[in-house]
């Protein structure tokens, strides 16, 4: 009687996404090919008569809707370009953890009119005590960002994306969840994609697994396309670059518990070549991250916890009980070996990617995405050849600085052992990029002395 039943159950599910797929075939959910009459701006630019999104065509078209592809279309909508936003993951799918935004990221944010909304649930941090096998071997004061704002703020889970989002619709654009790029082409003038959005079959089966089924598909015209959709970027893999590793890949479990001891001071651990953090967020809670092999970023359990903190951070032990499990996170670090083609760029983890201790990957991806819209406005505006040339990625960066800070002469003292060793380690942990990470390895240059 159970197979029986699991039979017609199984049968009623296959039937319901026959009826679901069908709707591919009528006229109203055909592929969209013709490209209707925009109005346009004083510019030159398509105007966006609404915030509807119906359209076939769009100046832009953003691929991905975390902070990166948010902070790309809100400045473009500021600039007043015609913003289509996509994201194959639903509004409520997106996982969010916690934000450490550095010092040049607060500034970007106050310049689109987002600061107040995150100010409210911030909380300051002015150090970071660095760490190896128990031994704090330097206390970094962290770059502020001018006047009597913070040096670097946390902020609790998915308020960043929420604030970026609330702009954005503000702005007159809403992103199209549930919707993927499933084609790519372009030519000297513009940029054909294919995207097509899904929805969850209607389950009535409790025991049946919930499934994903295609239902309309549409062929949009766009100038530019920004691909900020991850590491697993398909915008990246529609144009053939390649990814290229930077190292192992790392696993990392996050922990958030009350703590008497936070503050406004973060602090950095190497223990045997694996980096943890802490940092304190309002009303007396403190995350914790730890890098782990893969085999214990499955265990989310208090025992786990209390290992941890036993053999990295002994200090810790004997205060910690209680926790809430936050995730685990999977980096493959990499850069991609170009970032764009013609018209069509990468920003943030679709162009380069890294451990989260320093947050470093979501701050430059927010930046870069800041700049590259910037010039993308530059680009429409112009309406000549396209010369982006946009020679951005953490990975040059982080390069770049990890041989700027040491010392050119040999014998530079048995104290920067620990620094020369770790320097992988502790380089992309730092809460800071651009200037502001060159000031931290100035002091920390100056700890090698």
């Amino acid at each position: 009687m159970k197979n029986a039943q699991r039979t017609s159950n199984i049968r009623a599910a296959n039937q319901e996404r026959g009826d679901a797929r069908s709707r591919l075939d009528r006229p109203e959910a055909g592929i969209v090919s013709r490209t209707p009459h925009r109005e346009s701006d004083t510019h030159g630019r398509s105007a966006d008569p609404s915030p509807g999104n119906d359209s076939a065509s769009s100046s832009a078209l953003i691929v991905g809707a975390g902070p990166a592809g948010l902070i790309a279309a809100i400045r473009l909508r500021e600039a007043g370009v015609d913003v289509r936003v996509i994201d194959e993951l639903t509004a409520d799918g997106l996982h969010c953890y916690p934000a450490v935004l550095h010092p040049q990221t607060l500034r970007l944010l106050s310049s689109i009119g987002v600061s107040a909304l995150l100010e409210w649930r911030g909380h300051g941090v002015a150090r970071l005590a660095v760490y190896m096998d128990g031994r704090c071997h330097v206390v970094l004061e962290l770059p502020s960002t001018g006047e009597r704002g913070p040096a670097t703020m946390t902020l609790p889970q998915d308020v960043l994306r929420r604030a970026l989002l609330r702009r954005l619709s503000e702005l007159g654009t809403r992103v199209e969840w549930q919707t993927r790029l499933v084609a790519l082409e372009q030519d000297l003038a513009r940029v054909r994609v294919r995207l097509v959005r899904r929805e969850r079959a209607d389950n009535r089966h409790p025991r049946l697994e919930p499934e994903w089924i295609d239902v309309a598909a549409e062929d949009v015209d766009a100038e530019f396309v920004i691909g900020a959709d991850g590491e697993q970027s398909s915008v990246r893999q529609k144009l053939g670059i390649e990814w290229i590793p930077r190292g192992r890949r790392q696993f990392y479990v996050t922990y958030e518990t009350a703590d008497p001891r936070a503050g406004n001071g973060a602090q950095l651990v190497i223990h045997e070549g694996f980096g943890n953090t802490i940092y304190p967020f309002q009303s007396g809670v403190s995350q914790f991250t730890f890098e782990v092999t893969e085999r214990m970023s499955s265990v989310p359990e208090v025992a786990q916890l209390r290992h941890l903190l036993e053999s990295r951070m002994p200090w810790y032990a004997a205060e910690i009980d209680r926790f809430e499990w936050l995730g685990k996170t999977a980096v493959n670090p990499g850069v991609a070996e170009r970032f764009g083609v013609g018209r069509v760029w990468l920003t943030g983890d679709a162009a380069h990617s890294s451990g989260p201790l320093g947050a470093q990957s979501l701050n430059l991806g927010m930046l870069e995405a800041n700049h590259l819209a910037l010039r993308v406005v530059e680009q429409l505006d112009q309406r000549g050849a396209v010369h982006l040339d946009l020679p951005y990625t953490a990975q040059h960066h982080t390069q770049q600085r990890q041989s700027a800070i040491y010392p050119g002469a040999p014998g530079v003292g048995q104290d920067f052992d620990w620094l020369s060793r770790n320097i992988a380690t502790v380089l992309p942990s730092l809460p800071a990029s651009g200037e502001d990470l060159d000031d931290l390895l100035a002091q920390l240059r100056k700890v090698s002395m």
